[in-house]
C-alpha cells in the first residue's frame, strides 16, 4: 500500500503550515462530521468560523465545481484528489486526513447471476460505477483481486443514485457503490463480492484545499480544522442522545437505523491529531 502512493510522490504532499471558506463533498459517510458541525452553527471555542459545507450529488458534480474555481477545498479521497490534480493542476494540497473505508465502499452484485459465497465470479461481465478515480480505481483492484478475465468484464459508467435501478433492471451484473447508497442496496436483497477491507488501508477520505487559499487564509483553514471537525466528531459519536443529530444524518444519508449505525461501523474517523500524524508519516513526501 505505501509503495503504491511512494510512487505518486512528485503529484501530492501535505498542506505546508499555513473570509469564508467554500468547501463541498458528496454525501459520503466520511465526510458527515463536517456538514453535522456546519449545521450546529457553533465551535469548542465558542465562535463559529466563516466557512459553507455543501453537499453535491457526486464527486464528478463536486470536481466540476472545484475545477471552475467556484470552491476553496473539496472533501475526496485520496485517489480522486491525485487523479483530478494530475489532470486540472490547480494546486492543491492535503489539509486534513478525515477518514478511512473499513467495508463502505463496496462491489455489490445481483446474487441471481453472481453467488459471491460461491467464489465463481464468471458470470460477472458488466460492472457499473461512477466516472470518478475511485470507481476506476477500485475496478481494477476488483479485477485483480477477484481475477476476473479483461476480456470478459466491461465496466458502464452509471451515477450513484442510478446503481440501484440498474441493479434491480439488469443493465449490470453488479455496481462500485458506497454509502448509503450500499446499505439501501443490500436492504434490497442484493450481496457484496468485494469491498475495502480486502484491500485494507487503500480507500482514506482527506480534505483538500487550493495552496493559495492555504496561504492566505491559514488561520480560517485551522479553525475550521480544529474547531468543526472535533465538533462533527462529537456530534456523531452522540448522535443517539439527539434527535438533531439523527435528523440532520437521516436526511444528509438517506439511511434509518438499524442501517445508519451498520454503515457507520463500516468507517473509522481520525481525530485531528491522527490526522496530523498521519499527515507526518504516510503522506509527508506526497504532494497534489
Amino acid at each position: 500500500m505505501r509503495a503504491y502512493w511512494i510512487l505518486l510522490v512528485f503529484l501530492i504532499s501535505a498542506c505546508s503550515p499555513g473570509p469564508e471558506l467554500n468547501i463541498a463533498g458528496n454525501h459520503w459517510l466520511g465526510y458527515q462530521p463536517y456538514y453535522l458541525a456546519a449545521d450546529s452553527q457553533w465551535s469548542e471555542s465558542g465562535t463559529r468560523v466563516r466557512a459553507n459545507f455543501t453537499q453535491l450529488s457526486s464527486t464528478t458534480h463536486v470536481l466540476r465545481v472545484l475545477a471552475n474555481g467556484q470552491l476553496d477545498g473539496a472533501l475526496l479521497t485520496l485517489d480522486e484528489a491525485i487523479t483530478f490534480e494530475q489532470r486540472a493542476d490547480l494546486g492543491l494540497c492535503v489539509a486534513m486526513v478525515l477518514s478511512a473505508s473499513k467495508g463502505a465502499d463496496a462491489l455489490v452484485v445481483n446474487p441471481d447471476i453472481v453467488d459471491p459465497d460461491s467464489g465463481d465470479f464468471s458470470n460477472l461481465k458488466t460492472i457499473g460505477y461512477e466516472s470518478s478515480a475511485l470507481g476506476g480505481y477500485m475496478f481494477r483492484r476488483i479485477k485483480e483481486k477477484l481475477a476476473l478475465d479483461e476480456n470478459r468484464v466491461v465496466s458502464r459508467l452509471l451515477q450513484p443514485a442510478s446503481h440501484f435501478r440498474a441493479l434491480s433492471e439488469g443493465q449490470v451484473d453488479g455496481v462500485i457503490t458506497f454509502e448509503p447508497y450500499l446499505s439501501k442496496l443490500l436492504q434490497a436483497g442484493f450481496k457484496v463480492a468485494f469491498d475495502s477491507t480486502d484491500i485494507s488501508g487503500e480507500i482514506i477520505d482527506i480534505l483538500v484545499m487550493r495552496e493559495d487559499v492555504w496561504r492566505n487564509n491559514k488561520r480560517s483553514v485551522q479553525q475550521v480544522i480544529w474547531q468543526y471537525w472535533p465538533v462533527g466528531l462529537n456530534l456523531l459519536e452522540q448522535r443517539r442522545a439527539s434527535d438533531t443529530t439523527t435528523a440532520a444524518l437521516q436526511a444528509n444519508t438517506g439511511l434509518q437505523e438499524p442501517a445508519l449505525s451498520l454503515a457507520l461501523n463500516k468507517m473509522s474517523f481520525y481525530k485531528v491529531k491522527e490526522s496530523q500524524a498521519y499527515l507526518r508519516t504516510e503522506l509527508k513526501t506526497l504532494s497534489i
